[in-house]
């Protein structure tokens, strides 16, 4: 992931996402959250589940750390789910003004 960037973060489910009742994607570097976003911040489809980051947020990451994102999810049924936590690269961008 590059600083100032948008990108689409799509995370696939072992179960159909009729059964989610709630939705959280952590952020994180080095052990403490950057941010989360919730339920209403995500595209849920099937057996997926999507969300865009802002050029905003991608610059609350600090360049040649690793971004440590996990899910966790509540299920109609009571039931709680967290995934195993993912480790993405963070690049620098030159600039660090939002483009509108």
């Amino acid at each position: 992931m590059v600083q100032g960037t948008t990108p689409t973060h799509t995370f696939y489910l072992p179960f159909s996402a009729d059964a989610l009742k709630e939705v959280m994607v952590i952020y994180a570097q080095n052990n403490e959250e950057i941010f989360h976003k919730d339920t209403a911040e995500c595209t849920i489809g099937e057996n997926q589940i999507s969300l865009k980051l802002t050029q905003e947020e991608t610059f609350l990451f600090k360049p040649s750390v690793n971004v440590q994102i996990q899910i966790r999810v509540l299920k109609t049924d009571g039931e709680a789910y967290v995934s195993r936590i993912m480790h993405v690269s963070v690049a620098k961008c030159l600039n660090c003004e939002v483009m509108s």
